[in-house]
């Protein structure tokens, strides 16, 4: 997962990386804060208790657990089954052994229906993380641009500093630019900009074009 999200940024920055540092620091600044400024405006249009996306993943697990049937075994524990299938559910503990309750802390549908069978609200068995309030939260700070050089307020022993190249062996070659496809991916087909044709692209084309 770690290395996913490190991917999908260094797409984004696949043009900025060839700009100098503080250019590069700059050009990453400037996208936080218009992903900050972005994701706070969706956070305050947000009218519901849990995000738009948890609140949908809830109200679709509700639906199909409109058929469950609820075999109670205490007061927080009950066994759940459906076509078949059972699934144990303790609302204490918050967890299911379909485990898809215990893994992303949403109530699957086996805890609806247990919800719904001892009259108790599944918002209140949601993880905080997925509520509105915690989004917004999450973006509150705000990210200013770093204004004019001439302007910076630099302390004399950080000016004083020399900073000198790191002692690393350039690589043979030209750096990559396009990672490398993991083994789970499948591969990449290029599409021909001159025929529209999958399988190889404009240097390589042998197609007529009318």
């Amino acid at each position: 997962m770690t290395t996913g999200i490190v991917e999908s940024l260094n797409v984004v920055l696949k043009n900025a990386r060839d700009l100098p540092v503080l250019q590069l620091v700059e050009e990453l600044r400037n996208l936080l804060q218009k992903w900050f400024v972005t994701r706070q405006q969706q956070a305050m249009s947000m009218s519901t208790e849990l995000t738009m996306w948890a609140d949908g993943e809830l109200h679709s697990r509700y639906n199909m657990s409109a058929t469950y049937l609820v075999e109670p075994i205490n007061s927080k524990e009950c066994n759940v089954n459906y076509a078949g299938i059972s699934a144990q559910v303790n609302l204490d503990t918050r967890s299911c052994t379909c485990r898809q309750f215990d893994l992303d802390h949403i109530p699957c549908a086996h805890a609806i229906a247990a919800c719904r069978f001892y009259n108790i609200s599944c918002y209140t068995l949601c993880s905080k993380y997925f509520t509105t309030k915690a989004l917004l939260s999450s973006y509150s700070e705000c990210i200013y641009p770093t204004g004019n050089e001439i302007d910076w307020v630099v302390p004399n022993h950080i000016r004083d500093k020399v900073v000198l190249p790191p002692k690393t062996r350039r690589p043979i070659g030209r750096p990559r630019k396009v990672r490398i496809s993991s083994g789970g991916e499948g591969k990449h087909t290029s599409r021909c900009s001159r025929c529209g044709q999958y399988g190889h692209n404009r240097k390589t084309c042998k197609r007529p074009i009318p």
